[in-house]
């Protein structure tokens, strides 16, 4: 048996038999509160760590007290090109997927970035369009 199959088993055990992948590895509620009962039956904070197969500033933090929150993703930035996508989608076909024409049209609406981002942004939308107009000649 592996190491890391023997390290998992162990994990799993000690979670009373909950599976978990690496999702799960982020601290979850029922990690948490297994944490804080094996710091209480006297463990030490290392060995915790060890036999959850998880970082000992993780317990520490833990043990100190901290309450369960849950994971919670933050939204994305807004691009400096979102507020145009609809309408470079739109105008990109009309000017045959031209980087240039559609930056310069672009700045003319207020757009401040770049272009090469604009240069990024259309380019998946050109790869399907030069498909279409390939002619392939049969000697």
């Amino acid at each position: 048996m592996t190491h890391e199959g023997h390290q998992g088993e162990k994990r799993a055990m000690l979670l009373s038999g909950t599976p978990f992948g690496k999702e799960e590895l982020l601290v979850g509620k029922q990690l948490h509160e297994r944490i804080a009962e094996m710091y209480r039956s006297g463990k030490k904070k290392k060995e915790i760590a060890r036999l959850l197969d998880i970082d000992v500033k993780t317990v520490r933090k833990i043990t100190r007290g901290e309450p369960w929150k849950p994971y919670e993703r933050s939204l994305a930035p807004v691009g400096v090109l979102d507020p145009w996508k609809e309408w470079v989608t739109k105008r990109a076909p009309e000017v045959n997927y031209n980087a240039r024409v559609l930056f310069r049209e672009l700045r003319e609406q207020g757009y401040q970035g770049s272009y090469d981002t604009v240069k990024v942004f259309i380019r998946p939308l050109r790869i399907p369009s030069a498909l279409w107009d390939m002619t392939v000649r049969l000697g």
